[in-house]
């Protein structure tokens, strides 16, 4: 599990290295990132990932106002993406072994924090139809 995590983890910080914030940018490029979105689309929602996914491009492009407006909790995930890398490589290092206690809680309280953003903000995108 922990090596599928820090897979995961290093393909979204390193895509938001490479993924231009900018629409123009992306069309330049003969991208379609930003101009579809399934949930707006079908749903009609709001939808977080793609307001998330021009955050982290932005936040790593060192724009982090812009990163801020795109999506708030955005540069709050990227550093939690940024966190779990280490982590997860040192969980796996010591396979079978665990980390400490203390590294696990850490890591735990900080899951739960961002879970518990993020739920919160989806909340508030959904229009409030839910709260």
């Amino acid at each position: 599990m922990h090596l599928g995590i820090l897979v995961l983890c290093l393909a979204v910080v390193v895509t938001a290295f490479i993924l231009p914030a900018d629409k123009a940018l992306a069309r330049g490029l003969g991208l379609r990132w930003h101009f579809y979105c399934f949930m707006d689309d079908l749903f009609g929602l709001k939808c977080a990932s793609c307001a998330l996914a021009r955050s982290l491009a932005a936040f790593t492009s060192g724009e982090v106002t812009k990163a801020f407006n795109y999506y708030p909790l955005g540069p709050t995930i990227f550093i939690y993406l940024c966190f779990q890398i280490p982590y997860r490589m040192g969980a796996v290092a010591k396979a079978p072994r665990t980390l400490s206690r203390r590294i696990r809680r850490i890591n735990a309280s900080f899951t739960l924090l961002v879970v518990g953003l993020i739920v919160i903000d989806w909340l508030f995108l959904m229009g409030g139809s839910v709260i």
